[in-house]
């Protein structure tokens, strides 16, 4: 059953932007604000290469730790082996302290 309500009146409160509300979802689940998950998961070929990144996605960024998924055991041995290096691309992309450890899964594609 849906309940009638009158359209908004001039002068009532503006509708808010979806990112505040994107920002306190995401902070809620412990994860960075919905502008740094952006920069990182959309921005993750340019973090961690065009051949890795066909391989690898992120999954979860929250208290630190980033979580990759790859779909073979190779990409996990790469992307652990340049943990470092991924981790500072991060910091250049999203900012210091975002993601201080990264943490691969092996999830092969179905």
């Amino acid at each position: 059953m849906t309940t009638w309500r009158d359209l908004p009146t001039p002068g009532a409160a503006r509708p808010k932007r979806l990112s505040t509300g994107l920002d306190r979802v995401a902070r809620g689940l412990g994860a960075p604000g919905a502008a740094v998950l952006a920069a990182v998961f959309g921005r993750w070929a340019e973090i961690v290469g065009p051949d890795l990144a066909r391989s690898s996605r992120p999954l979860w960024l929250a208290g630190g730790t980033l979580v990759v998924g790859v779909g073979d055991p190779s990409s996990s041995t790469e992307l652990r082996y340049r943990a470092d290096e991924v981790l500072d691309r991060v910091a250049e992309v999203a900012g210091d302290r975002v993601a201080e450890r990264l943490e691969v899964r092996v999830r092969p594609r179905r």
